[in-house]
């Protein structure tokens, strides 16, 4: 409702939970290559012009290479470019050094390839499945779907493709916390039955966040999400990459 937009400019940054510390990292600009790595052996190629730019390798090789001994390489990339370094380094297992064998290589999901990774494990565990399309099932995915896009039901349960679950997970996110809110402010009052009824109340922010628990709710969510997450992207991941 248009009463609670009055307190946007003084909710203030989020409580911070789990943070990542800052730590400042040297950065050193790479020339461009006239590489298309869209295949193994040219991924091997850009990666060896990549290490030579910075000067690390094997100093057996190149007595003026840094070794990198035992630490990790970070390769960050979208899913083609992950398998094509698992196959690399699967190729190369036999090698006699570390270097060669590609041993540090620790390949990355940039976070919008996450992002996909996520929304089609979405689908994959919560929509795909014949069980998990039940009508006698209120509170499923679909049945939130077959509200809020009644002609794309059968798109969705089929082949929907990024954009259109992006969408999906977006909207049904939006309305399942809105319905969250209005329950959680039926319990203050009985007349709170819908979020308009509490907006009328005109309660302040004070009154707003103490009774509804709002911090006890945000963890809650924070930990089913991440837990969600954990699980879902292994098991996207490890499909994408068919790793046994």
């Amino acid at each position: 409702p248009e009463y609670f937009r009055q307190f946007r400019g003084v909710l203030g940054d989020p409580e911070v939970i789990d943070a990542i510390p800052v730590t400042k990292t040297q950065q050193i600009p790479l020339r461009c290559l006239n590489i298309s790595p869209s295949t193994q052996g040219q991924n091997a190629e850009a990666l060896d012009v990549f290490f030579l730019q910075t000067g690390i390798g094997d100093p057996i090789d190149n007595p003026q290479a840094v070794p990198v001994r035992n630490w990790a390489i970070p390769i960050a990339g979208d899913l083609l470019t992950l398998q094509h370094n698992h196959s690399l380094q699967e190729s190369r297992a036999e090698e006699g050094t570390p270097w060669c064998r590609l041993q540090g290589l620790v390949s990355i999901m940039g976070l919008f390839h996450l992002k996909m990774a996520c929304a089609d494990t979405v689908w994959r565990i919560f929509i795909h499945p014949k069980p998990a399309r039940v009508d006698s099932n209120p509170t499923s995915l679909m049945a939130h779907i077959s509200q809020m896009r009644p002609k794309e039901t059968g798109k969705i349960e089929t082949k929907p493709g990024f954009r259109r679950m992006h969408k999906v997970i977006q909207h049904i996110g939006i309305a399942s916390r809105l319905d969250l809110w209005r329950l959680e402010a039926k319990k203050t009052s009985p007349q709170n039955s819908t979020l308009e009824n509490f907006a009328d109340s005109e309660t302040n922010l004070e009154g707003l966040c103490t009774p509804l628990n709002v911090n006890d709710l945000m963890k809650s969510a924070i930990n089913n999400m991440k837990m969600l997450l954990y699980n879902s992207n292994i098991f996207c991941f490890m499909k994408r990459l068919r790793m046994p």
